[in-house]
């Protein structure tokens, strides 16, 4: 039987990944981004792990999400292609 994740790992690890994300891209603009494909892969991978904990919390926690569906957590997951367009970089 698999055993389930405390919250607080799914959340550590999206704050993780969305520190990462801000790590790459401080400093950038989009032009910068969008011709570092070493950096677009490693946004879209963190953009991936974040998706994955919000489903996983989905799943597991359904009335934390509730109480929390202002952070769209539906929103956060699925996605099977990125367009750069999509990003910002603030």
């Amino acid at each position: 039987m698999k055993m389930q994740k405390e919250l607080s790992v799914y959340l550590k690890q999206i704050l993780q990944a969305a520190q990462y994300i801000r790590l790459y891209t401080d400093k950038m603009d989009y032009g910068q981004f969008s011709a570092d494909t070493k950096t677009v892969q490693a946004v879209v991978f963190n953009l991936f792990l974040i998706g994955e904990n919000a489903t996983h919390i989905l799943k597991s926690y359904p009335e934390f999400a509730e109480e929390t569906k202002y952070l769209n957590w539906i929103g956060m997951r699925g996605y099977c292609a990125i367009g750069l367009p999509m990003a910002t970089l603030k």
